[in-house]
């Protein structure tokens, strides 16, 4: 679809385990490369942790592809920043908890403003999640956003 500038595909993070599953996603993403560029793929933060050497896996193995890789619901394991730089993910997309009346948290807003810097310095793209305000959307972009999803959006 042209008008599509793209689609995201939650992945469950169960999926790393299965090494058939990899190969029948790399299959078809090369099968439909033509379309591929327009794909955002998407693990939850929670599924990663537990399963971090298979994530890279899946990391090196879209490598060479022209779709994007991203972790959702970011934020509850911040720690894991640290181990993003050379995964080869496009994005960020950050749990919606931090950003609800984000306007109202002052903590959130410093929080989320040091993902955004942390996340750009390594080549990361930062998404909210869950906007439902004009008011929150204007303040992620304030603080360094690079997109955000959710009611807000029109």
């Amino acid at each position: 679809e042209p008008d599509c500038p793209g689609i995201a595909v939650n992945l469950a993070a169960e999926s790393l385990a299965s090494e058939h599953f990899l190969r029948q996603l790399v299959a078809q993403i090369r099968e439909h490369g033509h379309s591929a560029a327009r794909l955002w793929l998407e693990m939850p933060e929670a599924g990663i942790l537990p399963r971090f050497d298979a994530f890279r896996a899946l990391c090196l193995a879209l490598a060479e592809l022209p779709c994007k890789l991203g972790i959702e619901h970011f934020g509850r394991q911040f720690s894991l920043i640290g181990q993003l730089h050379d995964l080869g993910i496009d994005y960020l997309k950050v749990d919606g908890s931090f950003v609800q009346d984000i306007q109202q948290h002052a903590g959130n807003q410093v929080f989320l403003k040091g993902v955004c810097n942390i996340a750009h310095n390594i080549g990361l793209g930062v998404i909210a999640e869950g906007v439902k305000q004009e008011l929150e959307q204007q303040m992620l972009f304030e603080l360094g956003f690079d997109g955000v999803t959710g009611p807000a959006v029109r």
